[in-house]
């Protein structure tokens, strides 16, 4: 009798066990075939050339809904920049809006606010540019109020610039210059330039950059004319540079206290300093001088 019951006790048990098994096999199963439209979407913009990729109208609630964002990921071949412009991809809405902020390789925010982006019909209403290092890797924070096509276009940009005032690289008199300001890069690029004679002069330059949020513009490219000694030539000797305002000319020349009257620059040597307008800006510059 006891053994019978021994007996009907581990048959119990045996059954138990395996309607677990069957239980556990069935869950792993429900989880296995959840659509792909459910699970956490992973985005990437190509090392170099032109990328495209687009977030769904579903995949931007799904997002709103849960307060995340959609991340990007990106790791340029080489130190240059990399333009992007959102177009609509929805269809629900005539435009789409949204921010985008450069992170780094842990997802933290570059020193940026976020840079607004607007849509009107297929066509992308503003660009947004930042400088980026070889090698390194970045993430590009997205939040949009509907389906939208982003298109990254990268470019490799040469440094042909000093990175103090001493080492400034010469720029021959009418030669177009490009560089880049990498994101959360502190130098300046330093450039000399040898005026041969007396002469007014012409500083030509322009820029892709961000920081612009949907109200005003926060960020961009400073570029300063200076002296022989490296110092600002006067008090407001310098240019912005935004994605409002993506080029600037800029005169000098010599004036005598109280008088309006216009004089050459003495024959000499001068320097045009580049670098970022705060900590959050980067993109890409080009920057050349005649003599007028």
């Amino acid at each position: 009798m006891e053994e019978r019951k021994k007996k009907r006790k581990r048959s119990l048990l045996s059954c138990k066990a395996v309607s677990l098994i069957l239980a556990a096999a069935t869950l792993f199963s429900i989880i296995a075939v959840i659509p792909d439209e459910a699970k956490s979407a992973e985005y990437s913009f190509g090392g170099t050339g032109i990328t495209e990729i687009t977030i769904t109208d579903d995949a931007c609630r799904q997002a709103s809904k849960n307060k995340e964002f959609h991340w990007i990921r990106f790791q340029p071949k080489k130190t240059g920049s990399i333009t992007i412009a959102a177009s609509n991809a929805s269809s629900v809405a005539k435009d789409t809006y949204g921010n985008i902020v450069l992170c780094n390789a842990s997802k933290k925010v570059i020193d940026n606010t976020a840079d607004r982006y607007e849509t009107a019909g297929n066509e992308a209403r503003r660009t947004v540019t930042y400088g980026v290092k070889a090698g390194s890797a970045y993430y590009f924070r997205v939040e949009s109020s509907g389906g939208v096509k982003l298109r990254a276009a990268v470019s490799s940009i040469k440094k042909n610039a000093g990175k103090t005032f001493k080492k400034a690289k010469l720029l021959a008199h009418g030669k177009t210059v490009k560089g880049v300001v990498v994101a959360g890069d502190k130098t300046a690029d330093w450039y000399k330039i040898n005026l041969t004679k007396s002469k007014k002069i012409e500083i030509t330059c322009s820029a892709k950059t961000n920081g612009w949020n949907g109200t005003n513009v926060a960020d961009g490219i400073r570029v300063t004319f200076c002296d022989s000694t490296g110092t600002m030539f006067t008090k407001n000797a310098f240019g912005i540079l935004s994605r409002n305002q993506i080029q600037y000319k800029m005169t000098y020349f010599l004036k005598a206290p109280g008088s309006k009257k216009k004089y050459n620059l003495k024959r000499g040597v001068y320097y045009i300093r580049v670098e970022r307008f705060n900590k959050a800006s980067s993109g890409e510059y080009t920057v050349k001088w005649n003599m007028i």
